[in-house]
């Protein structure tokens, strides 16, 4: 590959990166308050002592995370085998 082709590619993988980092986000905290809220409603319901514990809540955020930064780097992969006449 040509220089510029990779250099094209490393900035097209770090605008998905992004963009995956930034939809993880968006779609962890509102998921995170409904939880808190789901969690308030079963503790009262059952009177059991249900907490959503900050070490819990930190490991979904990066499975989450995680799963987004995956679903890019396959989307990556379709890109790279693209023609660019075929897009166009």
């Amino acid at each position: 590959m040509k220089t510029r082709t990779i250099i094209l590619l490393a900035v097209l993988a770090a605008g998905i990166a992004a963009a995956a980092t930034v939809l993880a986000v968006l779609g962890y905290l509102p998921g995170l308050a409904l939880v808190w809220w789901l969690y308030g409603l079963a503790a009262d319901a059952t009177q059991l002592p249900l907490y959503i514990t900050w070490e819990r809540a930190l490991a979904v955020f990066c499975t989450t995370l995680l799963m987004c930064a995956l679903s890019g780097l396959l989307a990556m992969r379709k890109v790279r085998k693209l023609d660019p006449a075929e897009v166009f």
